[in-house]
């Protein structure tokens, strides 16, 4: 995975294993549907293209989003969105374009931080748990 892409591989994946009772230590999922949302909003500009989805109120994407099901094939298929941003990225069009890819890598490390706090208040451990020590997420 391209470095730039790194956070929204770690968010990824600390979604995908999260809590065993949903994404409720995420606060209902809103910061994985915000993450999400960004990640379309920044990467359609990319791409100049309109924007694919809802936007929805304080950039969560659409409220039909609620199930942890939902929320981590909404996030999935932003990943696949900005996967296809980043590979229109060329050297000619860098100059335009590499701050907006920046962007998102960074504004995803920021929610990914604060997923962490969430998680390890939930006893959920990014990364692998000691022997005995909360649930292990990837």
């Amino acid at each position: 995975m391209p470095q730039r892409l790194r956070s929204v591989q770690r968010t990824g994946r600390l979604v995908a294993h999260g809590h065993p009772h949903g994404l409720h230590f995420l606060g209902d999922g809103l910061q994985v549907r915000h993450i999400a949302s960004v990640m379309y909003d920044f990467s359609s500009q990319i791409l100049g293209e309109k924007n694919p989805i809802d936007m929805g109120k304080d950039e969560n994407g659409s409220d039909k989003l609620q199930s942890k099901d939902q929320i981590i094939a909404y996030f999935k298929d932003a990943i696949a969105y900005t996967h296809k941003a980043m590979q229109s990225i060329t050297p000619e069009n860098a100059p335009t374009k590499a701050g907006t890819a920046a962007f998102i890598g960074l504004h995803s490390y920021d929610h990914y931080g604060q997923m962490v706090v969430y998680a390890r208040l939930n006893g959920v451990t990014p990364g692998g748990a000691p022997a005995g020590q909360g649930k292990a997420a990837p």
